[in-house]
Parts: C-alpha cells; structure tokens; sequence
C-alpha cells in the first residue's frame, strides 16, 4: 500500500493515543510533554489543557470529535480549533489508561 513507519518516542505514559491523536485535517490533539514531538513537524498541533494531560484520547468522526466529559478545557480547544465536540463519561475506562479511541471501530 505505501505506508510507511516512524517510530515516535513516548514517555510517561502507556500508550501512544494516550500522548496524541490525530484528528484529521492535518491537525493533532497532543500532550508534548508525553512524547517526541519531532515527527509531527508537518502537523498543526493543538495542545491539550495544562490541567488535563490524560485528553489528547479523543475519537473524531468527520467534523464532530468526542471527548471525555471529564476535559471541558481541551473540549473548548477543540470548538475554538473549528471542531463540534460531543462529549461522555469515560472515567470508568479511564481508570485503566483506556479511553474512546481504545473502545472503537471505525468501518469506512
């Protein structure tokens, strides 16, 4: 298919998506303090809200993403960026490090 692999280092944390997550448009939702943020150079970044490290984990579905209902500063990110936001209660996934895009499957 063409695809290619760039290894990104993560830190302080288990997962990638826990650190960033790519929400189309060119654009990631990221905590660059979790990960090398060198490989996303070409990328417009929006940072998540200091005080919600956990919330880069959103799952977007066309123009709407949804977010956590327990991160209403970077849900304000998000529709300042231009995106609708739908927001639920994870907190029980969470507890685990799980989070929307872990309990999903996207079929185009």
């Amino acid at each position: 298919f063409g695809y290619s692999v760039t290894a990104v280092e993560i830190h302080d944390c288990l997962h990638m998506k826990s650190g960033c997550t790519y929400l189309g448009r060119g654009t990631i939702l990221a905590n660059r303090a979790w990960l090398n943020m060198g490989p996303f150079r070409d990328l417009r970044v929006l940072d998540v809200a200091p005080e919600e490290p956990w919330a880069a984990n959103v799952l977007t579905i066309g123009e709407t993403a949804i977010v956590h209902a327990g991160f209403p500063r970077t849900r304000r990110i998000l529709e300042e960026a231009g995106w609708k936001t739908v927001a639920v209660d994870i907190s029980e996934i969470q507890k685990a490090e799980g989070a929307l895009t872990c309990m999903s499957i996207i079929l185009d």
